[in-house]
């Protein structure tokens, strides 16, 4: 798929997300970043999610409580705001539920998303994948042992 990293603590695994926006940063100018996260649970997602936030000195503007899941930051990358969208799809129920976020409105240049547990709404990153207004990437987890996460990361493909 890509590149892989191992990582072998919370720190390294949040340090993975200031390497991955330098790599991507240039894409913001006139696209959406995606990054679309797969994994156990308790492997790692939501620690390279935060190690964004830290990355991006995003302060929390508000969590979206008509979308259970979805959380928004805003920040300043190289003197352009943008939006983070973080969407944890791990307690949805059905890909429907998904597809009825309006997520165009996440879709913005100049912002991006990340999508937790995206392996619970395959027909929708297929859709994303395909536009060629987003840069999507796919960030696979794996655990090697108690302490060691394996983190490939690389360009999403249609299929």
């Amino acid at each position: 798929m890509g590149t892989n990293f191992i990582s072998h603590s919370e720190k390294q695994t949040r340090e993975l997300a200031q390497r991955l926006v330098g790599k991507y940063a240039n894409d913001l100018k006139g696209k959406t970043l995606v990054w679309t996260l797969d994994g156990e649970p308790g492997i790692g997602k939501t620690t390279l999610v935060k190690g964004l936030v830290e990355i991006l000195e995003a302060p929390r503007v508000f969590r979206r409580l008509e979308y259970i899941g979805v959380s928004e930051y805003a920040f300043n990358l190289n003197s352009r705001n943008g939006r983070l969208f973080h969407l944890d799809l791990n307690p949805i129920q059905s890909e429907e539920q998904v597809r009825s976020w309006k997520l165009d409105a996440f879709l913005k240049p100049q912002n991006i998303v990340v999508i937790e547990s995206a392996r619970k709404a395959p027909g929708l990153i297929k859709q994303l994948v395909k536009s060629e207004k987003l840069r999507c990437i796919k960030i696979s987890f794996k655990r090697r042992d108690e302490h060691t996460r394996e983190i490939e990361y690389g360009e999403a493909i249609a299929p």
